[in-house]
């Protein structure tokens, strides 16, 4: 059994490790890390970065990629970084996966101590992007340690997918994920224009059946990756 003096040496080692917050450390050793178990998350309307910065409100800890069941809601993500490859000729990047959040507001410190806030999202103009990519990306500011905070809004449930990356990996990524997507929608466009020549000289029905489904799921795959929003419609986000 265990004894009084024990007892409250363990409470206190509980709550320290139960309030610590995790910290994600970037080396060059690695290029890419996936931080959906390091995040923390709030929901509560009522917050704002200013009280949150304050400590008024207490975050949870993501063990695992969070999950709602509900939508509509109003997320709080938090993490931090700790830098330890300072190369003038190496930039670490947040991409975030989920291109069908409704809004997101990316808050960072800048060099005078102030938070700066950045907006992307599917009902937000593509063209208030810093960063030109199908995924929403934000620079981070991995100077030594920081703490950023995202704020979300989605009407469908929430699964994190959350990445930083350095500028090798989130270039390769990019080309690769352009490449494939160009060998994808290229394939969908001549079966497409196959099915309008054999519409046309065989004037069967069926054919045009054919072409009312590939047209929709060229449409839906352009709006759940994220090319209909970047190249098609960026001024039109109800689209999406």
């Amino acid at each position: 059994m265990l004894t009084k003096s024990l007892i409250f040496p363990l409470i206190f080692i509980f709550i320290c490790i139960s309030s610590y917050s995790k910290e994600i450390v970037l080396d060059c050793n690695h290029k890419e890390y996936e931080i959906n178990n390091d995040l923390e998350y709030l929901i509560d309307s009522s917050a704002t970065i200013s009280k949150i910065a304050k400590g008024v409100f207490k975050f949870k800890s993501a063990v695992i990629p969070y999950y709602a069941s509900k939508g509509n809601k109003e997320y709080w993500v938090k993490f931090q970084v700790r830098n330890n490859c300072l190369s003038n000729n190496q930039s670490w990047f947040l991409e975030i996966w989920n291109n069908d959040i409704d809004s997101l507001d990316f808050y960072s410190v800048d060099y005078n101590g102030k938070f700066k806030k950045e907006t992307a999202g599917f009902y937000v103009n593509f063209s208030k992007r810093k960063i030109v990519n199908t995924n929403i990306t934000f620079l981070l500011n991995t100077s030594n340690v920081n703490t950023y905070y995202l704020r979300l809004w989605r009407h469908l449930p929430m699964r994190f997918s959350f990445h930083i990356k350095n500028n090798e990996a989130l270039i390769k990524h990019s080309v690769w994920e352009y490449w494939l997507s160009g060998i994808f929608y290229g394939t969908l466009l001549l079966i497409f224009i196959l099915n309008i020549y054999l519409f046309v000289t065989i004037r069967k029905r069926m054919y045009f059946y054919y072409l009312l489904c590939i047209g929709s799921e060229i449409l839906y795959c352009l709006s759940r990756d994220g090319l209909g929003f970047q190249f098609l419609w960026p001024n039109y986000p109800w689209i999406n």
